[in-house]
């Protein structure tokens, strides 16, 4: 077996076309196109992936998102069927002959099924629930009470690293800026690195991070920690060793019941 590994999607797009990829290698919004162009190809829907994109904040001392108020107005200003829809367009896949829709996540991913609470679902309290919804009027009222407005802004660094984990990758983190913008207080800078020192920095910096640009900062990974079962995900996010760490030392009444 030959494993091509390529990172550039354009390239791999190319590869696809001349028949020496022949799987995973064309990017959400060019598939249909791919579909249409190349005959034979098939497209193929499976259950919601255990591993998928997510906003991380930074739980260094000088970091802000330590208040709830003001991860929860982050939460608040962002419109997640939106981003779903915009990004991932599942309504191109319907001609042919495959319905593809989105699951919006919260603190677990879709793949693990009965245990994600969804902001619609019976699971999730109404108090949950109201916090993963769109309300950019709530979020100014919790980051006014957390002390910023428009006198006095958030100002922060999204950081990724570039296009490694997808073409779309600074496509999404516009989305992210103009969203976080429409509450007049959040001012999202791109901060795009190295892919290494992305990965030794951020995504497995252990959730104690800065900025590129400036001290405040979060973070865009993909999500992905290879977690089969909710279990596994726990671990990998929500205790202070997890690989994947998104939360560093917080919230111990969770992770010591590990």
């Amino acid at each position: 077996m030959n494993v091509g590994i390529i990172g550039d999607i354009a390239q791999a797009e190319v590869q696809f076309r001349s028949k020496n990829l022949h799987l995973n290698a064309v990017s959400p919004e060019n598939i249909p196109q791919f579909a249409k162009d190349l005959k034979g190809t098939k497209v193929v829907t499976m259950t919601p992936a255990s591993g998928g994109p997510l906003i991380g904040f930074s739980w260094a001392d000088n970091q802000p998102w330590k208040d709830v108020r003001v991860r929860r107005a982050m939460s608040m200003a962002m419109d997640r069927d939106q981003i779903a829809k915009g990004h991932l367009r599942p309504e191109g896949l319907r001609g042919h002959r495959r319905e593809a829709g989105h699951v919006l996540e919260h603190a677990a991913v879709g793949g693990l099924g009965r245990v994600l609470a969804r902001p619609e679902g019976a699971r999730t309290s109404a108090r949950v629930a109201a916090y993963l919804q769109h309300n950019v009027a709530e979020a100014k009222k919790l980051l006014d009470a957390a002390g910023y407005n428009a006198q006095k802004p958030l100002e922060m660094d999204m950081v990724y690293p570039g296009v490694y984990y997808g073409r779309d990758w600074p496509t999404r983190v516009d989305t992210f800026q103009s969203m976080a913008a429409d509450t007049g207080v959040i001012k999202m800078k791109h901060a795009s690195i190295d892919y290494t020192k992305y990965i030794a920095g951020y995504w497995r910096g252990g959730a104690m991070f800065e900025g590129i640009n400036q001290k405040v900062a979060a973070q865009f990974p993909p999500g992905g920690a290879a977690a089969a079962t909710a279990f596994e995900w726990l671990i990998s996010y929500f205790t202070p060793k997890g690989v994947s760490t998104a939360v560093a030392s917080a919230w111990p009444q969770a992770w010591t019941r590990c």
